[in-house]
């Protein structure tokens, strides 16, 4: 979650014996950027993700597997776009099909509430209007990303050692996630 989103609400999973918290900001152009400026297409905001937010990205990596055997739960505000983002990655490591992670992706928006709900919530709240494509999980968004992941890395484990995760680290991320 960006800075602004935990200004406003703390994260609900801060201060459990049980739970080690991490926050890891991944800027989105959404969350971080409420002048203006918005990505024209969902497809972009994690095309921007992939190019722009590398070092959280590797980050966020990194603490996914120096984490304590057991549960890890990754998430931010909406839980479709930056979450949908590693949630992919990790996905495309694993050997997941594109057609499965666009299914999965697309999932989301129907588990969701209506989008009109969710801009005017965010228009009320933080005083901007939001496109309407910020607030669904369409099939082509996904498929933009999976298609600019395979022509501009070759791949998830390419984009991983690109951003700086070893081989070793990625074998560790494959066998501790992908079983």
């Amino acid at each position: 979650r960006s800075r602004m989103e935990v200004g406003r609400l703390a994260d609900s999973l801060v201060g459990y014996r049980e739970i080690e918290y991490q926050n890891i900001p991944l800027s989105d152009q959404v969350h971080d950027n409420q002048g203006g400026g918005f990505p024209s297409s969902m497809g972009e905001m994690y095309v921007g993700l992939l190019d722009n937010a590398q070092p959280s990205l590797l980050q966020v990596f990194h603490a996914l597997l120096d984490c304590p055997e057991g549960c890890v739960l990754f998430h931010c505000t909406a839980g479709k776009d930056r979450t949908g983002t590693v949630a992919m990655l990790l996905l495309k490591l694993g050997g997941v099909d594109d057609a499965t992670i666009v299914a999965d992706y697309a999932a989301t928006e129907s588990n969701m509430p209506p989008w009109e709900n969710l801009r005017h919530s965010a228009k009320t709240e933080l005083g901007v209007e939001l496109p309407e494509h910020i607030f669904r999980s369409q099939a082509f968004d996904m498929e933009y990303l999976l298609s600019h992941l395979e022509k501009a890395y070759g791949g998830a484990e390419e984009y991983l050692l690109k951003i700086g995760l070893s081989r070793n680290r990625i074998a560790s991320l494959k066998e501790r996630f992908a079983g």
